[in-house]
């Protein structure tokens, strides 16, 4: 033990242990105890702060003394104010803020101009897939034509063409979305693919079919990115989902409307 106290070692036996646990526990014991008094002197003090304060209404005339009463803000000292002055909740009613109720209404114009967008978006994206769909069911008639002189290797050519640069425009155009103006994108990728098959019609060339129809299938890319766009922009996250399912009845629509429509054309021509 002499050696350890000489070199400046805490003892580390257990009766040295049990020798300084009570000297350790007085001193915490000690230091809670000021701690609680340091706690009561501000009580006291903070207490007596509040009392002053109260106090000093007393000093106020009795006009000033019912401003600060209906208002909560003493008024500057020495001043007159007249009783009629005092504001009431009858004077004050117009500055109240609105309640949450009537903030939250919603516009009954922007709900009519939301659905209107999210029609335009569906029938938007629905006329892309008229034009998408169209070589595939006009395929089968221009292999019966033999003005045209295609067999199945020549259909074969076009279409493969299109999901390669459908691909490359839907990325490209997923980036370009966020830096133009959706709607525009939307509606000038409509009319350029509408060109492209009338185009696509009037032409009789294998290679001019391949070039056409892959032109096609670049602004078939921009539809998706657009809308997608659109939608975000006009709806919360909390109903995206919903309105996401009910736009996705484009796709449907356009390919139920694609045959139909290309029947009807073939038998009319």
């Amino acid at each position: 033990m002499a050696m350890h106290l000489q070199l400046g070692v805490q003892p580390t036996s257990l009766a040295a242990r049990r020798q300084a646990a009570p000297v350790a526990s007085l001193s915490t014991r000690s230091a809670v105890a000021r701690v609680r008094t340091v706690r009561v002197q501000l009580k006291k003090r903070g207490d007596a702060n509040v009392a002053r304060f109260k106090d000093n209404d007393k000093d106020l005339p009795e006009a000033e003394r019912k401003v600060k009463d209906a208002t909560g803000v003493p008024v500057p000292y020495p001043s007159v104010v007249s009783p009629e002055s005092v504001p009431t909740a009858a004077t004050t009613g117009a500055m109240q803020p609105p309640t949450p109720q009537e903030s939250q209404a919603p516009d009954p114009a922007f709900i009519n101009r939301r659905y209107l967008v999210f029609a335009g978006i569906v029938i938007g994206y629905t006329t892309f897939y008229l034009t998408r769909g169209s070589l595939t069911y006009s395929a089968p008639l221009m292999v019966a034509d033999p003005s045209l002189g295609f067999n199945l290797t020549h259909i074969g050519m076009m279409t493969s063409i299109f999901p390669m640069a459908y691909g490359v425009s839907k990325f490209l155009a997923g980036v370009v979305s966020t830096a133009v103006s959706a709607r525009l994108l939307l509606g000038l990728g409509l009319m350029a693919t509408a060109a492209v098959n009338l185009a696509f019609g009037a032409s009789s060339s294998l290679s001019i079919f391949c070039v056409l129809w892959g032109i096609n299938g670049m602004l078939q890319g921009v539809g998706a990115p657009a809308c997608a766009n659109i939608l975000t922009r006009w709806f919360a996250a909390k109903e995206r989902g919903t309105y996401w399912g009910m736009w996705n009845i484009a796709h449907n629509l356009g390919g139920f409307l694609a045959p139909v429509i290309v029947g009807k054309l073939w038998i009319g021509f």
